[in-house]
This record gives C-alpha cells, sequence and structure tokens, in this order.
C-alpha cells in the first residue's frame, strides 16, 4: 500500500483555517487559498523574473506557478512563517512578487544539510512509494497543490529505487497498543507531520496525554516554552494529570501593521506599510524578534541633520555608517544612512531615510538583527516594499 507520510495539501489548509478562525487576520485576508490560485495560474500562464539574492550574488531567476508554490512550501520550516503565509500571498497577489518570493526563491538556491537521508531511510524501509504511485498521488488532491504531491512523490519513489533497502514485515504496520504513560506534543501548524499522523500512532494507547499547541510547528519542545514545562511535568511524575493551562489558544496570525505617525505641529504624518511582524512596542516604534523600526514626521529640517539626530538617538546600538544619496520615497529625493549596529546584535544593519516636502520631513528607520538574511530578506525585500508603500498626509 502507499503511505502519505506528508500531507502537503493539508500544511496549507491548516493556516488557511487558522486565519480564517482569527478575527483580524481574516478581516485582513478574508480568501488567501483563492488569492493564491489567482497568483499560481497567473504565473503560470505568464511566468516573471525575479532578482534573487544568493550569497551576496544577483541572480535572473524565472518563477511560475510551480516555483512559487514550492518556495512558500519550503518556508513553511522558518520562523512565524506560517503565521503570515496569508500576508504574503496577499502581497503578491497586488503585484509586489520581487519583495514577497524573492528570499523564498533564495534559500531554495542556498545547498544546506537536511534530513533527507533520515527520512528515506525510514519511510523506504516500510511500503515505499513506487513509481506506479507518482500519478495517483497527485489525481486525487487540489490543482493547486497537485505539482508539490507530484514532486514529492517523485522524489520519495527515486529515492527509494536508489536505496532499495530490504523491506520490513507486516507486522510494522500493526497499531501501537498498551498502557504505559505516553505523552504527545503536537503543533497545530506543523507543516511536515499532520496532527492526524499523530493521532493515528497513538490511536491504540489507553493512558496517552495528547497535547496540540495550536500556533506550534515542528519542533515543540525547543521553541516553547510551555511544551518543555509540559514535559519536564510529565518526566517528573508520568502517572501524573498534567497540567496544561500554560498552552495559548492563539495560532499567533500575523497582519501588516500600517501606522500613520503625525508630527507635534500637527501638520506633517506619513503613513507606511511595516513588514509583517511587527508590534507596536512605544509610539512610533515597532518591533519582531528580528526587527526594530522606527517611524517619525518631525518639523522640516535638513534630511541629514534629521539622520544625524536618529542615530544620535540609538547611539547604544553602536551605528556605524555612512550617509548617500538614497531612493526616491513617495516621489521625494532621500537621503540614506547605511550601516552596521553590533550592539543591536552582532552583524546587525542599521538604515536610516530621511526625505522631506513642505510640511515637515520624514524619517524611516531599519534595525535588522540576522546578519546571514540581512541583504536578502530586509534590505533586498522588506526595507524596499516599505518604502515603496509611503504615502504623506492624512
Amino acid at each position: 500500500k502507499m503511505i502519505q507520510v506528508t500531507d502537503i495539501p493539508g500544511s496549507f489548509t491548516q493556516i488557511w483555517d487558522a486565519c480564517a478562525a482569527d478575527e483580524a487576520c481574516h478581516a485582513a485576508y478574508p480568501d488567501p487559498e483563492g488569492e493564491l490560485r489567482k497568483v499560481v495560474d497567473s504565473l503560470n500562464a505568464k511566468p516573471e523574473t525575479l532578482k534573487v539574492d544568493v550569497d551576496g550574488k544577483t541572480t535572473d531567476v524565472v518563477v511560475n506557478g510551480q516555483t512559487a508554490m514550492a518556495a512558500l512550501s519550503d518556508a513553511m520550516g522558518a520562523p512565524a512563517f506560517n503565521q503570515k503565509l496569508p500576508s504574503v500571498v496577499y502581497r503578491m497577489s497586488a503585484g509586489a512578487l520581487q519583495y514577497a518570493l524573492a528570499p523564498l526563491v533564495a534559500a531554495r538556491l542556498k545547498p544546506e544539510d537536511n534530513a533527507n537521508v533520515q527520512h528515506y531511510a525510514i519511510n523506504c524501509s516500510d511500503d515505499p512509494m513506487r513509481q506506479v504511485d507518482i500519478a495517483a498521488a497527485a489525481d486525487v488532491v487540489d490543482p493547486l497543490y497537485a505539482g508539490l504531491v507530484a514532486d514529492q512523490a517523485t522524489r520519495d519513489a527515486d529515492g527509494c529505487d536508489a536505496l532499495g533497502l530490504t523491506q520490513l514485515p507486516d507486522s510494522t504496520d500493526t497499531p501501537l497498543a498498551g498502557d504505559l504513560p505516553t505523552l504527545l506534543i503536537q503543533g497545530g501548524l506543523d507543516p511536515y507531520t499532520p496532527i492526524s499522523g499523530g493521532d493515528t500512532v497513538v490511536n491504540g494507547l489507553s493512558k496517552v496525554t495528547n497535547v496540540t499547541i495550536p500556533g506550534g510547528k515542528h519542533i515543540q519542545v525547543a521553541e516553547n516554552a510551555c511544551s518543555l514545562q509540559i514535559l519536564a511535568a510529565f518526566a517528573d511524575d508520568p502517572t501524573s494529570t498534567l497540567d496544561t493551562s500554560c498552552i495559548d489558544p492563539s495560532t499567533g496570525m500575523l497582519v501588516a501593521l500600517t501606522p500613520t505617525v503625525t508630527s507635534e505641529d500637527g501638520k506633517a504624518s506619513v503613513t507606511a506599510a511595516l513588514p509583517v511582524g511587527l508590534k507596536e512596542t512605544a509610539p512610533s516604534q515597532y518591533a519582531s524578534p528580528t526587527t526594530l523600526m522606527l517611524l517619525q514626521a518631525l518639523a522640516k529640517q535638513d534630511p541629514d541633520q534629521a539622520i544625524a539626530d536618529t542615530v544620535k538617538l540609538v547611539e547604544a546600538l553602536k551605528p556605524v555608517g555612512e550617509i548617500s544619496d538614497g531612493p526616491e520615497i513617495a516621489g521625494r529625493p532621500s537621503r540614506h544612512f547605511s550601516g552596521t549596529a553590533d550592539g543591536f546584535a552582532k552583524g546587525a544593519g542599521i538604515d536610516v531615510y530621511a526625505f522631506s516636502d513642505k510640511d515637515g520631513t520624514y524619517v524611516i528607520t531599519g534595525l535588522y538583527s540576522d546578519a546571514r538574511t540581512l541583504e536578502s530578506v530586509f534590505r533586498g525585500s522588506d526595507l524596499p516594499a516599505t518604502l515603496e508603500s509611503v504615502t504623506l498626509g492624512k
């Protein structure tokens, strides 16, 4: 028989369902699957060329619907990506494919270690995917996901054919049974091992605590303090009734903020769409685990002086860089301070943009802590998208 180890359509559907159940997410992104279908159909009819940054080198990559779907599917393992997938889809649908997709495509082009050998060693030894199963695997799913399912099936079949492992006996298909105390912790947004699979594994166990972290993904204990607390309690006394009240019932879906900031004199105001995941932590200040952004509307002054004042404002973060001409922002020429901020994190980047109109001067500051993705994600995608979104006036 054919065993489907990973439910690719389900990994998307559980995110659409989570968004629909989240009031803010549903209001902002009412039909992410429908919008994604439009984007994929459009890309299949007319592929687009994106400029993709891979280790500092820019490469042109032609992206069709299948490439876009594969990039989104692969990114589901990245921190917080599942919670922001609906926003990414709507960004794509609005035409911002360069900003939304290029960093995800870049990740697919970088060689890295992975768990494929372990995956195939286990799954190819017990009812492996066969070449004759490939077409059947794709025929039974929504066409939006059929390409991903067929690709996964092909790779599984090729891998198993290459390994040629001795097959385990049929007895290994017998469900687990027993009365030993058992703890199962699952992630509600796990893209790799669906909850249905975990439920099946423990179905025959009589003393099992089956815990689901609604916003959890593939790894629970390392990423969630509540999971660790539950596991520690189980290790101390496997027979006790576990306290699971620490579980956050929210899936943590993320919606992009589009704040408006007004100057003290009330004459100048600026609005910008910020990178998804940022939350307001102080007036005109927005943060996520990797990013800090400041949005300022000031009385009219020299943009270079506004940058100097802002750099001094964050001097504890050790900003080092230079000022040069920046891009047009809201149709106005800007000045740009770009450099490092090792006080924020080692190798962190800082960018400060300032520009003026007749009403005032506007400053947009961004700090990003992950040196590995500073150029490709923050400076290559998030920051340019924010600058492009800027509007002036109330």
